[in-house]
């Protein structure tokens, strides 16, 4: 690795209050439902892998974007997340070949050796170093995925797909899907949040019927959302570029993606919001009680108590674990794990509104909490 740290040994941590939450179809038995995406630097995979450990995630690992990563750094990266979890059964490697500007994109060979050292290192599964599949493109999409198949190991076929495949094309992903037979991670590319567009969310839970287990990966709230509607599994980013995959800009234009902003999880938005945005509004009359925060990091506070990026990413990962497992259930049912959130995300765009009205601050709920509503309004029509 390139800032690698020497191994420690396994470190012991309180145990997390909640209890896991199990997606209704499982990859394999006793994975988590819910995982901690991260870079593969040293210090981010011993933060997410102590992470892990208290929350009861799984984790994925991030390779630098847009090139084949070594197979020593994949040892090396795995060595030192597992010196911290005693464990890397639950863990996926991200190689990432269909990120940044020298992204790997159309039909493109998947590399067994990728995949062998994964599983030596002590993985149960393995995601294949897949390019991305632009929309459209049918020969890329059965190209990764019939390699996957014929590996004939335990894969994950990673998916990097346009957010169109899912708005105009769910049915046709959906069947390939199925035509070869193996599980898959959707990584959805979008120039915002994919999930925002209720298409596309229809789209998705349409795939996510398909008779392999599909899990979503490079997301955020919506990884949580994704479970009850059929996810075997979502990874939830440390960080905004790990929390969606921005297309490629225009020709002739300058960067990619949206300015990097440190961005904290509020519970009782259901969302996303800057540390700017908290600051400023948790100082009107009335509105601190949307910004209380209860979980172990927060115990009670208010959100402006957030102030630099490891307080955010410590916090965020904590809550929207602590949502899933309480407000979600490990207990119930995935009807009623739906109407949950239903009646959460009501409640989040209600406060919205307060907060926008109450303050005369422009404060628009997260087009995702529209869309699975519409999601589940149609599901239950």
């Amino acid at each position: 690795m390139a800032d690698a740290a020497t191994p420690t040994p396994p470190v012991s941590f309180a145990p997390t209050r909640r209890a896991r939450l199990v997606p209704g179809r499982e990859l394999y038995a006793g994975r988590p439902a819910l995982s901690v995406q991260m870079e593969a630097t040293a210090t981010e995979v011993v933060r997410g892998a102590r992470l892990c450990v208290e929350s009861a995630l799984g984790g994925v690992i991030t390779m630098p974007s847009g090139r084949q990563p070594s197979l020593e750094r994949l040892t090396e990266t795995l060595t030192a997340f597992g010196a911290v979890t005693g464990d890397v059964s639950d863990t996926l490697v991200d190689a990432n070949r269909y990120a940044g500007k020298k992204r790997i994109s159309g039909p493109s060979s998947l590399d067994v050796a990728w995949v062998d050292a994964q599983l030596r290192n002590g993985q149960r599964y393995a995601l294949t170093d897949s390019p991305y599949i632009p929309d459209g493109d049918f020969a890329a999409l059965n190209s990764t995925l019939s390699q996957g198949r014929d590996m004939r190991r335990a894969v994950v076929v990673n998916l990097p797909i346009s957010y169109l495949w899912l708005k105009n094309r769910a049915r046709e992903l959906r069947e390939a899907i199925n035509r070869a037979g193996v599980p898959v991670a959707l990584t959805v590319e979008h120039a915002s949040d994919s999930m925002g567009v209720q298409a596309v969310v229809r789209g998705l839970v349409h795939v996510l019927g398909a008779e392999p287990p599909v899990l979503l990966l490079r997301c955020d709230a919506s990884a949580v959302v994704a479970i009850p509607y059929g996810a075997a599994g979502g990874a939830i980013g440390t960080k905004t570029s790990l929390r969606h995959l921005y297309p490629l800009p225009a020709p002739g234009a300058k960067g990619g993606g949206r300015p990097a902003r440190v961005a904290v999880w509020v519970p009782r938005l259901l969302s996303y919001k800057s540390l700017e945005v908290v600051a400023d509004v948790v100082q009107y009359p009335g509105i601190p009680q949307y910004l209380v925060c209860d979980c172990t990091s927060c115990d009670g506070l208010t959100l402006d108590r957030v102030t630099d990026e490891a307080q955010a990413y410590d916090h965020s990962l904590r809550a929207l674990m602590e949502f899933a497992t309480t407000r979600l259930g490990v207990e119930r049912s995935p009807a009623l794990q739906r109407l949950a959130f239903y009646e959460a995300g009501k409640s989040a765009q209600f406060a919205h509104m307060d907060i926008e009205s109450s303050t005369g601050v422009p404060f628009e709920a997260p087009a995702f909490l529209g869309a699975w509503k519409v999601a589940y309004e149609e599901l239950n029509a």
